[in-house]
């Protein structure tokens, strides 16, 4: 399977559904951020779809493209990027520290995909 990455309009529409109206304040760092994964995937040869949701959460938590919500729409934009490609994150109450942590630096990318396998299945 061909796998679906994210677009810049997807994560600007994933924002304005958070804040009620998206403000991007650095594009090329928003850009940078969502490449990121696709050259993992391209260049790195990571396939797993964890991992790349891992990379999103982080480069777009860290990029602060937008002036408020930067976190929330990283971990949301991950969601998204999940049921494009037939996975799911269940809901769990430990998430929103995990990825304060991953977007703080406190967890690098491998431990963020521990933390987020449990809570990964695919729709199949």
């Amino acid at each position: 399977m061909e796998l679906i990455f994210l677009t810049v309009d997807d994560v600007i529409f994933i924002q304005s559904e958070i804040l009620s109206s998206a403000s991007v304040t650095d594009i090329g760092k928003l850009e940078s951020a969502l490449k990121r994964a696709e050259q993992y995937h391209h260049y790195e040869n990571i396939n797993n779809i964890i991992e790349l949701s891992a990379i999103y959460i982080i480069g777009i938590a860290k990029a602060h493209a937008f002036p408020d919500g930067n976190k929330r729409t990283a971990f949301l934009s991950a969601t998204y990027f999940l049921d494009l490609n037939g996975y799911a994150l269940e809901e769990n109450s430990e998430l929103p520290d995990i990825i304060e942590k991953a977007a703080s630096g406190t967890i690098d990318r491998l431990h963020l995909v521990e933390l987020l396998q449990p809570h990964i299945y695919s729709y199949e």
